[in-house]
């Protein structure tokens, strides 16, 4: 299942970090299958091509925590608080596989998960 989240990555791109309600399609489709993408992209500027945009997509393995950060969460997104009070929430952990990164049109580079982690936040 495609769908927007929000996501807190490791400094080191080792770990990236949902939280989610288990009503959520994605959330049931990973307590049914943890293979899982996470797609980022750059921010779109209005350029007349909108492929030359940079992202990557991480390939990984979903996991659900039993805690999870956060405090840093909230510090990243404070409007987020209420749903730490809603109780069908609760982190997920992705673990890179993978990851392509398309630095625009035709420049594509696909890196290990050892390759992401030598990528600083």
């Amino acid at each position: 299942m495609v769908s927007m989240t929000l996501y807190l990555p490791e400094r080191d791109f080792s770990v990236f970090y949902v939280h989610v309600s288990r009503l959520a399609w994605h959330t049931q489709d990973m307590q049914q299958d943890a293979r899982v993408a996470l797609s980022v992209s750059e921010s779109d500027d209005r350029r007349a091509d909108p492929f030359t945009l940079m992202r990557v997509t991480i390939r990984g393995e979903a996991t659900q925590m039993i805690s999870g950060p956060k405090d840093a969460w909230l510090a990243r997104f404070p409007e987020q608080a209420i749903n730490f009070t809603l109780a069908d929430f609760s982190f997920w952990r992705i673990e890179p596989r993978d990851a392509r990164f398309v630095a625009g049109f035709g420049r594509i580079h696909n890196l290990s998960a050892s390759e992401l982690r030598q990528v600083r936040a």
